[in-house]
């Protein structure tokens, strides 16, 4: 921030994004906050206030997907529901943390009715994160689940076969879609899918805005590889390297690069970007840690499920960045992990 192109910008971010300095420092004591004051009966009522909050962003996103008081409630934003957050690929990542959350307290929970509600609320958060067209989102569930059930604590082989299914099935109904399109045309539901599993689709939008803005990012990253422009400085970097002979760049204009990694390194240098993939190397090897010294203890598989989330949450972010939603759910459950890990 010191050596910013734009100190003031830097320090306090636009309302619209949530950046900036000051807001990364209140997550950082969020994140310090929780892990050392909030104990196991507060994290049970957070964990209640967190389904609460899911559930009204979902049924939102549901009215906005289907249409209902459209005289009340916009339906959708550049193609996806954004429900109360301003933005689809948001309220996806929201979702998936949510989905994976309610998913692992399904799977370590004995009675049977907190059972089904578990899996109840996790299907549904996870079929919000499906009507909002998010595919970076998708590739993040698909890699979490394999990740889940192929590393999942306990041996056993069935969990294993079961991924390996998964990943199988995924496959296959990407190709039936994109070989028969004609299969969605009578289904509203299918029809909002199957554009989003288009291998056609996903490669013009990679190669056509995201790999040239990525282009753009690497010219600007030339400039001040070490120290960066600046947090929130990324648009002056991309300005003075635009292209408009570049592919799909005349309309198009950014003030981030859709890649967190990539956004690190432009915005606060080579070694902001080190020190920011230790910390997530760092803590996926704590939990690892923790859950060998643990054993078979509900612990085990929650701090599982914690590294499940944040591998899905990274996936999505490599084409993505991040929103004041995004890092409020991510530092929660990063505060979690702190808190298992300090116990």
């Amino acid at each position: 921030t010191i050596f910013s192109q734009d100190i003031r910008f830097s320090i306090f971010g636009s309302p619209t994004r949530s950046g900036g300095l000051l807001n990364s420092l209140f997550f950082f004591f969020y994140i310090i906050f929780t892990a050392l004051f909030i104990k196991e009966n507060s994290w049970e009522k957070l964990w209640t206030a967190n389904i609460v909050a899911g559930l009204l962003a979902s049924l939102l996103a549901i009215v906005q997907y289907l249409q209902i008081f459209g005289n009340l409630f916009l339906s959708y934003e550049g193609g996806g529901t954004p429900s109360f957050l301003g933005n689809s690929t948001f309220l996806a990542v929201y979702m998936l943390f949510l989905g994976f959350w309610n998913f692992v307290l399904f799977f370590q929970e004995k009675n049977i009715k907190k059972k089904i509600f578990y899996a109840g609320l996790s299907v549904f958060f996870f079929l919000t994160m499906v009507i909002t067209g998010s595919r970076a989102s998708y590739l993040g569930a698909l890699i979490g689940f394999f990740f889940f059930f192929f590393f999942y604590p306990k041996k056993f082989k069935i969990l294993k076969i079961f991924a390996a299914s998964l990943l199988v099935v995924v496959i296959l109904i990407v190709a039936l879609f994109n070989l028969f399109p004609q299969l969605a045309e009578k289904n509203i539901f299918l029809k909002t899918i199957a554009p989003r599993l288009s291998i056609k689709t996903v490669a013009k939008d990679l190669i056509g805005t995201r790999f040239t803005a990525w282009k753009i990012t690497l010219e600007a990253i030339k400039d001040k590889p070490i120290l960066g422009w600046g947090p929130e400085n990324f648009y002056i970097g991309f300005e003075k390297h635009y292209d408009p002979n570049l592919p799909n760049m005349q309309r198009l204009w950014w003030d981030r690069p859709h890649n967190v990694f990539l956004e690190i390194w432009v915005n606060s240098g080579i070694l902001a970007l080190i020190l920011y993939v230790a910390f997530w190397l760092a803590l996926f090897w704590k939990l690892q840690i923790y859950k060998r010294k643990q054993g078979e203890d509900r612990n085990t598989y929650l701090a599982h499920g914690l590294q499940t989330m944040f591998i899905g949450y990274l996936i999505v972010m490599f084409f993505n960045f991040n929103s004041f939603a995004t890092l409020l759910i991510s530092s929660l459950f990063i505060g979690y992990a702190f808190y298992l890990l300090y116990e």
